[in-house]
């Protein structure tokens, strides 16, 4: 509050009036009550003509800043609209709001400036709301104040978080309103993916997402260079929508840079800045596979889906694979389909290792009845390469395990192959000799039942526990006890066995047959029956072939329907090695075997062009341990992993721990997409083609593109001081630009950089070239630039802008009108007391006369008497 006068010169007057007053007086006998009266009622008429008044403050608004949105997002309408509100804002604020214009670029405007009249460019295909808040903090007086945000939230810049929470520390409030722009009905493209590198005769697949705001008729069209590839009539969904192509490489396609576009065309579309998208793949020659393993662990069927998948595929045994790494250097990967460790030498085990680690070359592991724990992987090179241990994980509790050897004791059992010398055992004698060596590997809580058959059948000894000591001996000496037989009934003697075993108790229930002999008047058919109720009843059978005069085929034939293995022993003291680790894979924990589906752990471009829940049924697989560093990318439903990958050294291993064309993988046979799946597998591991002495790196930030080259020799020494050149050129497009000669400058050892600014959205072909000690070197890489974030269809920044009013205590607008401000508090009108200062000097007035008259001398006699009278 303040005090003023509004005549303050009237206060001159004061003196004079004293002087004149004293003149007038001045010897007449006025007395000097009277004479003060007097002059302080013409004192108080003075000080009434000087106009004193008590004036209040005018309330006073905190400073505001006002940040107007502008990109392109909004749509022509939208942001003129904005413009509209700011214009209405600074009318009512006056001096105490600023207002900021931005999009990619933000502009303060100038007191009394109108939004409409600014012309400045502000990147309107760009959005950068944390900048903006940035620069309206810094307009703040002392930190303190307002910002008040209209925007539709769309923001391409940097993240808000950072500056979000030094405002809430500054305690200045964000308030929004989530604007929205004139672009209701929108059809855009988000992502087109396609392989990094492509090989010449394989089959691939582009990935293509579309979103719609509405339900939309759309057609989409799928480019390679000037080349259309495909084109589809599409019904979109609210959404996102997923689309695929499928693409075959020409085994004669021109190797290098290929770009792809994709183009969406819809009638009515709002917003065709984000229709178009661009990618870039490298056509590589096509690759070479070496395939390690026996016909029938599916190799046949594997070479033919892979060679389909236009592959060059070399097919070995696991004895004939070379032990020395730059022997292998010419296969891109090499595939093991269940190979046993015990089939390898340690030493093409450690070139399978160096290969992978040392040379950049891929390995896969497939698994089955052979590989893995029942392979002993354990601690061998071969093991480490792989993206698991092959242990099984630990398991709350193991399950039981019951083992069936149905052994023939047929009297062509009881002789001894031609050429062995006469002390050498039987046939029969070596198998028994393999059943009691089966029995004493099983644990103590396991079951074992022995029956033999010949013509007839019957139990050497009925199911029951192992247990240790007396039983074990108990059993070992009726085995041993097992006489020379007749003839040869296979079918009965699976149907006794098979009938026994599925009424034991739960858990891994295996029979092993072991003859060698043929079973007449036996039809496939009836073996088919069999074996199928034994699966039914949970029952897997192996098939053990002794002897060249055993029915092999038959036998083999059993094995696969039984889902077992199928083992011929060529010389008696073959066939208790072979039993052996029929028990040893039943005793191990690694065998899980159901029908089940695999589950998704991952994305991963194993998986690509692939949908998880289509993928068909397994039936079993190994269970193994995945290591800290390994991606697994599907897994059993008891999460052990099915198909896991990872990085080892300069190359890549994958395994699949089912089978390959195998009992586990029976629905896999007939499925139309299994040789592109497995193709996925292989060609994740194949080096980069792009990788070599000069390698070209690319980064995006905006459009600004980092280039990066590294320069090595053979022996991995940096090229230092060289002169780098390369060139750069827009491509794809039905008017090629020129490349621009650019060059990379050194910033490290072997390192070379430079920093590009990309014009316009597409395709850049990046081509560098090197001449070192007469050796010129050569390297390509594609730089893609999409369309401008700002275009993002169906970009709802809602949530954003709320989150921003969140953390800084502001609040959301219900419209942008709320962003203005009420109607300003007037201030109270000044108090005058002139009024005042009159009615004193009125009131003083009588008070002068009556004392002048001497009224007041006579009133004062009058009381003095009254009260001196006696009463």
């Amino acid at each position: 509050m303040n005090w003023t006068l509004l005549n303050p010169l009237a206060l001159l007057l004061l003196p004079a009036l004293w002087l004149v007053a004293t003149w007038l007086w001045h010897g007449r006998g006025v007395s000097l009550a009277t004479w003060a009266l007097r002059f302080s009622i013409i004192a108080l008429l003075v000080l009434a003509l000087a106009d004193p008044q008590r004036l209040y403050p005018v309330p006073t608004r905190p400073p505001t800043i006002l940040l107007v949105d502008q990109s392109a997002s909004l749509g022509d309408s939208g942001a003129a609209s904005l413009r509209a509100v700011a214009n209405r804002a600074a009318a009512s604020f006056g001096t105490s709001l600023r207002t900021i214009l931005f999009a990619q670029r933000a502009l303060v405007l100038p007191p009394g400036v109108s939004a409409e009249s600014t012309s400045a460019d502000l990147g309107r295909e760009g959005t950068d709301l944390a900048g903006a808040l940035e620069l309206a903090a810094q307009l703040l007086p002392g930190g303190q104040g307002r910002i008040v945000v209209l925007s539709d939230g769309g923001d391409t810049g940097g993240s808000l978080t950072p500056v979000a929470d030094r405002l809430a520390a500054q305690e200045v409030a964000v308030d929004v309103w989530p604007a929205s722009g004139d672009t209701p009905f929108d059809v855009g493209l988000t992502t087109l993916d396609v392989p990094p590198v492509v090989r010449q005769g394989e089959t691939y697949v582009v990935t293509v997402v579309a979103t719609a705001s509405t339900p939309a008729q759309s057609r989409l069209q799928l480019w390679q260079g000037s080349k259309l590839l495909a084109e589809q009539e599409l019904e979109l969904k609210p959404g996102s929508n997923q689309f695929f192509f499928t693409g075959e490489v020409d085994s004669t396609a021109s190797l290098g840079f290929a770009p792809f576009r994709v183009q969406i065309v819809t009638e009515g579309d709002a917003q065709p800045q984000n229709d178009r998208l661009s990618a870039a793949t490298v056509v590589a020659p096509a690759p070479n596979v070496l395939l390690v393993g026996d016909t029938d662990a599916g190799l046949g069927a594997l070479q033919a889906a892979l060679t389909g998948q236009g592959m060059k595929v070399t097919a070995r045994t696991p004895e004939s694979l070379p032990d020395d790494p730059d022997r292998l250097a010419r296969f891109d990967a090499v595939w093991l389909l269940d190979v046993n460790a015990e089939r390898l030498t340690v030493a093409q085990m450690s070139a399978l290792q160096a290969l992978t680690r040392d040379l950049g070359k891929g390995l896969v592991v497939s698994g089955g009845r052979e590989s893995f724990a029942v392979g002993k992987y354990e601690n061998t090179p071969l093991e480490a390469a792989l993206p698991v241990r092959a242990e099984p994980p630990p398991r709350a509790q193991r399950r039981g395990v019951t083992l069936l050897l149905i052994v023939d004791h047929s009297a062509s059992m009881d002789i001894r192959e031609v050429g062995t010398l006469r002390d050498s055992p039987t046939k029969l004698e070596m198998a028994k000799q393999a059943a009691v060596l089966a029995a004493e590997n099983l644990s103590p809580d396991d079951r074992i039942g022995v029956l033999q058959f010949d013509s007839e059948v019957g139990w050497v000894m009925p199911f029951q526990t192992v247990g240790a000591g007396l039983q074990r001996e108990e059993l070992r000496q009726a085995i041993l006890a097992i006489p020379g037989g007749g003839g040869t009934n296979i079918p009965a003697a699976l149907a006794v066995g098979f009938e026994a075993l599925a009424a034991q108790p739960p858990g891994a229930r295996h029979a092993v047959l072991l003859t060698d002999g043929r079973s007449t008047g036996a039809t496939l058919d009836q073996y088919r029956a069999l074996t199928g109720l034994a699966r039914e009843a949970g029952i897997t059978l192996s098939t053990i072939a002794i002897g060249d005069s055993a029915d092999q085929p038959l036998l083999q034939q059993l094995a696969e329907w039984g889902q077992g293995r199928y083992a011929f022993a060529a010389h008696p003291e073959e066939i208790p090695a072979l039993t052996i680790r029929e028990s040893e894979m039943l005793r191990a924990e690694s065998v899980q075997e159901g029908l089940f589906r695999a589950e998704l752990v991952a994305a991963h471009p194993t998986l690509r062009g692939f949908i998880p829940n289509q993928l068909p049924e397994l039936e079993g697989y190994l269970a193994t341990t995945p290591r800290p560093q390994a991606e697994t990318v599907l897994a059993a439903p008891e999460g052990d992993p099915l198909l896991a990958a990872w990085q080892y050294g300069l190359g890549r291993s994958v395994v699949w721990t089912a089978d390959v064309g195998g009992p586990w993988t029976r629905d896999w046979s007939k499925w139309s997409e299994a040789g592109r799946f497995w193709a996925n597998l292989v060609s994740y591991t194949f080096p980069d083609p792009l990788v070599g002495p000069l390698a070209l790196r690319v980064s995006l930030d905006g459009d600004v593109a980092t280039l990066e080259a590294d320069a090595l020799e053979a022996n991995g020494t940096p090229i230092n001081q060289a002169i780098l050149p390369a060139s750069i050129a827009l491509v794809g497009e039905a008017s090629q630009e020129p490349g621009r000669a650019i060059a990379l400058l050194q910033v490290a050892p072997g390192r070379y950089r430079q920093m590009v600014r990309l014009p316009k959205a597409g395709v850049y072909r990046l081509s560098a070239s090197l001449d070192h000690e007469g050796q010129p070197l050569e390297a390509e890489a594609a730089i893609v630039q999409p369309y401008p974030a700002e275009f993002r269809p169906n970009v709802d920044g809602t949530e954003r802008l709320v989150t921003l009013a969140a953390r800084t205590g502001g609040q959301v607008l219900a419209s942008p009108e709320a962003a203005l401000p009420a109607a300003e508090e007037q201030a109270p009108p000044p108090l005058r007391l002139a009024p005042i200062l009159i009615a004193a000097a009125l009131a003083l007035w009588p008070l002068e006369i009556a004392l002048r008259r001497g009224w007041l001398a006579r009133l004062r006699r009058a009381l003095r008497r009254w009260t001196l009278r006696p009463r």
